[in-house]
C-alpha cells in the first residue's frame, strides 16, 4: 500500500465528512451554506456518518432563494482502508453522498425539530467546565463503555452566531437519542435531486493538491481546480 495514497484518501475523506465551505448551483453561481451538521463516529472511527442542512446565502439577492437542502454522507472508513491495501493506486475515498431538498410536507416539522435540538444542545450537552490543562489532564465524563456509545459532533449556525460541540455518549442518553432521532428524520425527509447540477467548494485542500487553485468536487472521484473545464 502506498503511504501517499493512504494519507491522501484519509485527508480527502475527512474533509468531505467535515463538509465544504459552500455548495454551488453550477449554472447560476448561487450558493448554500451550512446551518446544521450532525456527525456520528463509530468507536474506532470504523464508520462515519454526516447529516447536514444547507440554506441559500447568495449575495445581492432579495428573492428566488433556493430551498434549503439536506446533505447526507456515509463513509465506511475501515472497509475503505482495507480495500486500499489491494488497490493501492486508488486516489479517492469510497464515500456515499446524497443531496436533496426537504420534502414540503415535512418542512414545518423540520423547523420545529431544528429549534428544539438547538435548545437541547445548550441544556443537555453535559459539558464539564475545567481548569487550564498543564499535564495532559482533562475533565472526565461519565461513560459506560460496556454499552453502545458514539462519538458525535454538532454544529449550528444562524448567520451571526455559531455553536460547535463534540463529545462521546451512550446511545441511551437524552442528547444522543435526540441526535439519532434528527438523523432518522432527515433521512426520511430528503427529496433527492440530480447532483450533476451542483458542486462543492473546498478552500482547505488547496495548495497540496491543486497548486494554489480553489478545489471543487462534482460528486465524482476527483477533486478539480475551480478553473478546470468540466
Amino acid at each position: 500500500m502506498k503511504k501517499t495514497n493512504h494519507s491522501r484518501i484519509l485527508k480527502i475523506g475527512n474533509k468531505l465528512v467535515e463538509g465544504p465551505s459552500a455548495i454551488f448551483f453550477i449554472s447560476e453561481g448561487d450558493w448554500l451554506e451550512k446551518e446544521l451538521q450532525i456527525t456520528f463516529y463509530e468507536p474506532g472511527m470504523r464508520k462515519i456518518e454526516s447529516y447536514s442542512i444547507w440554506s441559500d446565502d447568495s449575495m445581492n439577492k432579495e428573492k428566488k432563494f433556493h430551498a434549503p437542502m439536506i446533505r447526507i454522507l456515509k463513509w465506511n472508513r475501515k472497509n475503505d482502508l482495507d480495500d486500499l491495501k489491494n488497490n493501492s493506486i486508488r486516489k479517492f475515498p469510497k464515500i456515499e453522498v446524497e443531496l436533496g431538498r426537504i420534502k414540503e410536507i415535512r418542512f414545518e416539522e423540520a423547523n420545529e425539530k431544528f429549534i428544539l435540538l438547538q435548545k437541547s444542545v445548550i441544556e443537555n450537552n453535559r459539558y464539564i467546565p475545567y481548569k487550564i490543562s498543564t499535564e495532559r489532564d482533562s475533565a472526565q465524563i461519565e461513560m459506560n463503555y460496556e454499552e453502545e456509545y458514539l462519538d458525535y459532533l454538532i454544529y449550528f449556525r444562524n448567520g451571526v452566531q455559531s455553536i460547535q460541540f463534540s463529545s462521546t455518549g451512550n446511545t441511551n442518553e437524552k442528547l444522543v437519542n435526540q441526535l439519532i432521532e434528527m438523523k432518522n428524520f432527515l433521512i426520511s425527509s430528503i427529496d433527492k435531486i440530480d447532483k450533476s447540477e451542483w458542486k462543492e467548494r473546498y478552500y482547505e485542500l488547496t495548495e497540496e493538491y491543486l497548486e494554489g487553485e480553489i478545489p471543487e468536487w462534482y460528486y465524482d472521484n476527483i477533486i478539480r481546480s475551480s478553473k478546470s473545464k468540466i
